[in-house]
């Protein structure tokens, strides 16, 4: 393996940025919504997730556009420490930058041994950014691009064309220099199954491939997802030893399903029949069910999502904004600590007035503001995970 370490470290607080261009734009990237499991137990087969330390504190933290990260330390009620490299800028304005190819893009977050990972730059380098607190983030420039980074197994894997592999919690990184995928890889995902898999999916055009690692990123094999599967990479959720990939389009309407830990996937089709309602493509698995949302519906499965059922989305709480009814997108949908379902409600052309931070009290059923968060710039991704201390802000 080939290695690169960084040149120089760099202890950024709330409110600095550290975010460069380099290289030229290559693709755009999706929105993203994958993290790491804090639940102890595990089902027959499958890897326990890793112990929370007694007295840690639960925190979920958000990454976006233009360097934005911010944080909620009480199951998405709140979110707070907001911060960007530039919160004047609008992203895809008339004179405003283009947010997707940019330093700042953040490609994603992951949480692993105490620590919040994320990956910034999509076409120009961006720096990896770790936090142990929500607070102070250590900046480690890079040379190049990558997807988000997934964790497992105290490891944590990006890809660029190989696989970039990280012992140290983003303090450096070993290319796998035996492996090249070619489409473009989008993202990365690792699922307790067996011994533990990574999967990265890839896309150029109407090229779709997935691959998979069951030694830690040493070797991977390609799967038959290109084959059956379309639509763009939405988000994965896994439970009782099944993963599903939201494979949300206006054609594809569905999600692709494994349950053999990601070598084969097979289609389903969730809206059915002719129903333009087309899937968004975030999912989670919580309360022994996967769920899954589109623009005017939730779609639920208790069988492992081989069946779903439809369920209208009802909104508390407006602040003024559009209701989600048939208006606006639900991304980024992840469980909380206490069983809460936490999303950000944001759409493309709409990012700024009307994004909202939203959370579910009922498994998704019905949607409430946030009591405090801030419009910014379009959130990526969010991760949940723990820590020893505090931020500030939090009781």
């Amino acid at each position: 393996m080939n290695s690169w370490i960084p040149i120089g470290l760099t202890l950024v607080a709330i409110g600095a940025s550290n975010f460069g261009c380099l290289g030229a734009p290559e693709f755009k990237s999706e929105l993203l919504s994958q993290s790491e499991s804090r639940d102890s137990s595990a089902s027959p087969g499958e890897l326990a997730s890793e112990e929370v330390p007694s007295g840690s504190r639960d925190l979920l933290v958000a990454v976006g556009k233009m360097g934005r990260t911010t944080v909620s330390c009480d199951d998405g009620r709140n979110w707070i420490l907001n911060q960007s490299s530039d919160d004047n800028i609008r992203c895809w304005s008339t004179g405003g930058p283009d947010c997707d190819h940019h330093s700042g893009s953040g490609m994603g977050v992951a949480f692993t041994r105490g620590t919040f990972v994320a990956t910034f730059g999509w076409g120009y380098a961006g720096p990896v950014m770790t936090t142990s607190d929500g607070y102070h983030w250590l900046s480690i420039p890079r040379s190049n691009t990558s997807t988000g980074p997934a964790a497992g197994l105290g490891k944590l894997i990006a890809f660029t064309f190989q696989p970039l592999i990280s012992d140290d919690l983003g303090q450096t990184w070993d290319t796998n220099s035996g492996t090249y995928i070619r489409p473009n890889p989008r993202r990365v995902e690792f699922i307790p199954y067996g011994s533990g898999v990574f999967i990265v999916f890839a896309s150029s055009g109407s090229t779709i491939e997935a691959w998979r690692s069951i030694d830690q990123g040493e070797t991977w094999q390609q799967t038959n997802y290109g084959s059956p599967c379309t639509g763009y990479f939405g988000g994965l959720a896994y439970g009782n030893g099944v993963a599903i990939m939201g494979a949300g389009s206006s054609s594809g309407n569905g999600i692709c399903r494994s349950t053999d830990g990601g070598q084969t996937w097979s289609p389903i089709n969730v809206v059915g029949g002719s129903n333009t309602d087309s899937m968004l493509g975030s999912l989670v698995y919580s309360n022994g069910e996967f769920i899954t949302f589109s623009r005017s519906y939730g779609y639920s499965s208790g069988d492992g999502g081989a069946t779903w059922n439809r369920f209208s989305l009802r909104t508390l709480h407006p602040n003024g904004a559009p209701g989600i009814d048939g208006n606006v997108i639900l991304s980024n949908v992840i469980e909380a600590s206490n069983g809460d379902l936490v999303a950000v409600s944001q759409e493309w052309g709409k990012f700024y007035e009307y994004q909202r931070f939203v959370r579910s009290t009922d498994h998704g059923r019905t949607w409430q503001d946030a009591d405090s968060f801030s419009r910014s710039h379009p959130i990526t991704d969010i991760a949940r995970g723990w820590v020893d201390t505090s931020p500030p802000g939090c009781d």
